[in-house]
């Protein structure tokens, strides 16, 4: 791979053995990084047989260390599902992150799409090594996205998708709905801010519509942006202009200022 290198890792994170890959651009002393987090699976394959690789080199080409993980209870990690247990993965890939040499640690940002960035709205107002966010086809309110959501997690354990915790169905949607009241992203988006935010939705969303990220908008303070991509649907990251959004703004807000 021309001007990057790529790492394999893999770390423990509450007992759990999660994988990942990182990606370096060659001849930076510190760099700028970026986590990214992915969002309910669909296929059980891990991140880097599904694009997000290729995600990665592309951010690390233009100066960013790059690191992509598998959340636990997914094709590429151990351990079982649980949205409180997405956010300690995530809380210890930042600490990995932090850990790596040619990193500049004040200037991590976290992109995440999906469910994954249900957890990590709660992650960046509350972790302050993150210093920007780029959230990406979210719900606004997962009190209201409850039964939607919880459905999707048990397709996906049906599927052999996610590995969900053994034990009584009805108890584990309970837990798994409180846990989506506690990170509800409605909750939180006001206080990301003083961090830089970028929100970015499909404008054809065919899982929570573009109206989330409206509301998500309204909600958040300055400094903010919205970037909406028009006939795109949930999975934004297959969107050129949305992937050349986000990185032209993480390169406004943590390269050209680092």
């Amino acid at each position: 791979m021309d001007g990057i290198k790529a790492k394999r890792f893999s770390l423990t994170s509450g007992g759990v053995m999660l994988g990942g890959m990182m990606y370096l651009p060659c001849g930076r002393l510190k760099a700028p990084a970026v986590c990214f987090c992915h969002g309910l699976p669909r296929i059980a394959k891990p991140v880097e047989e599904k694009g997000y690789s290729a995600l990665a080199e592309e951010f690390a080409r233009e100066g960013f260390v790059s690191l992509i993980f598998n959340f636990q209870g997914t094709c590429g990690s151990e351990g079982t599902f649980s949205f409180s247990s997405w956010s300690r993965n995530l809380d210890d890939m930042i600490s990995y992150l932090s850990s790596v040499d040619m990193v500049d640690g004040e200037r991590i940002a976290v992109v995440a799409f999906s469910a994954g960035a249900i957890v990590a709205t709660y992650n960046v107002v509350n972790d302050h090594r993150v210093s920007a966010f780029v959230c990406c086809s979210c719900p606004s309110d997962t009190e209201r996205s409850a039964f939607l959501i919880l459905e999707g997690v048990r397709l996906a354990g049906d599927a052999g998708v996610v590995r969900l915790p053994l034990g009584d169905m009805e108890e584990l949607t309970r837990k798994l709905r409180e846990e989506l009241y506690a990170f509800n992203p409605k909750r939180w988006i006001s206080k990301v801010s003083p961090k830089p935010l970028l929100l970015v939705h499909g404008g054809s969303d065919e899982i929570f519509p573009v109206e989330n990220v409206y509301e998500l908008f309204e909600a958040a303070r300055e400094p903010k942006e919205i970037l909406v991509v028009e006939g795109v649907g949930h999975h934004v990251r297959s969107s050129r202009e949305a992937v050349s959004g986000m990185l032209n703004w993480l390169k406004k807000v943590l390269l050209e200022e680092g």
